[in-house]
């Protein structure tokens, strides 16, 4: 008896210190997985240009300019600057990929937590903000305004590396599968394990409490931010103290990095700006956690 429901394949690659896995709707395992290894070499490539811990990543590397220097950078890291400088621009600077030097201040050398004071927040304020960071997208070329400028990816880096994943999947004629990296950050490709689309967990315990437990993703990117597991650990990069706009957020978007760079923006964001962006941005939708543990669903979707 045949159910309509298709074989799925899973396949799962760790990067990006976490675990990333792709699920393809049918076909043969065979060439699912050749297919899956190839995505994942793909995101590999993508972590060894985006690494801030890597030196001689393209990263590393302007991270290590000094004022007015510039250094050339592969294709792929000037299409996620970007992507970066575009959702820090739409945001008023609630993403900003420059905020290592708040991140700095928050932890000792050993990685633990620490509550800095207003001297050693002013000093590190001095050493963010995108518009230190001048981008010249034709050359591929980047320079720096202010020395130590501490650039991180971590927020964006995910979901643009599923973006290019993608590309590699749909060049192998692929079209229904769904790619994420540790389930913060997902893209969804065909109808997966749904008519109309692949179901997707969202919200957490506030969703269940909510009723509000999954989404249906096609062609499209959710990504997440939340205090759950790390606590307050994302810091508002206007003032460099940890977000007190939302509990955990949501955003989707068609493509997977502005989706990650969009959720760490929510999380700092209030509510009633969330509204505003969204409306302004149609294919924008959001799911965002208040003070109060309350689910808000905005935007169409």
């Amino acid at each position: 008896m045949t159910t309509g429901i298709p074989e799925f394949h899973r396949f799962r690659h760790t990067a990006m210190n976490t675990v990333f896995e792709v699920i393809v709707a049918g076909g043969d395992v065979g060439r699912a997985r050749e297919v899956s290894s190839a995505a994942f070499r793909e995101v590999d490539r993508v972590e060894s240009l985006l690494s801030r811990f890597d030196a001689g990543s393209n990263i590393g590397q302007i991270n290590l300019l000094k004022p007015g220097q510039r250094l050339r950078v592969a294709p792929e890291t000037m299409e996620c600057l970007v992507q970066a400088l575009w959702v820090w621009k739409e945001t008023g600077g609630a993403f900003d990929v420059t905020v290592g030097a708040f991140v700095e201040c928050h932890r000792t050398k050993e990685g633990h937590r620490l509550l800095p004071d207003e001297t050693a927040l002013a000093e590190a304020r001095s050493r963010v903000g995108m518009e230190k960071l001048i981008l010249y997208p034709d050359r591929f070329e980047v320079e720096v305004t202010r020395e130590h400028l501490e650039v991180d990816l971590g927020a964006i880096g995910k979901g643009f590396a599923l973006d290019k994943a993608v590309e590699v999947l749909e060049e192998w004629e692929i079209s229904d599968v769904l790619i994420h990296g540790g389930t913060s950050s997902v893209l969804a490709l065909g109808t997966g394990d749904r008519p109309d689309g692949w179901g997707v967990g969202v919200c957490g315990d506030w969703g269940a409490r909510a009723g509000i437990e999954t989404v249906t993703l096609r062609n499209e990117s959710l990504g997440g931010s939340g205090t759950e597991v790390q606590g307050r650990h994302i810091l508002d990069p206007r003032t460099g103290h940890p977000s007190r706009g939302h509990l955990a957020a949501w955003a989707t978007s068609p493509s997977a990095a502005i989706a990650d760079g969009l959720s760490t923006a929510f999380m700092v964001m209030s509510t009633d700006d969330v509204r505003e962006f969204c409306a302004a941005h149609q294919d924008v939708a959001a799911y965002v956690v208040d003070q109060d543990g309350v689910v808000i669903h905005i935007g169409d979707r």
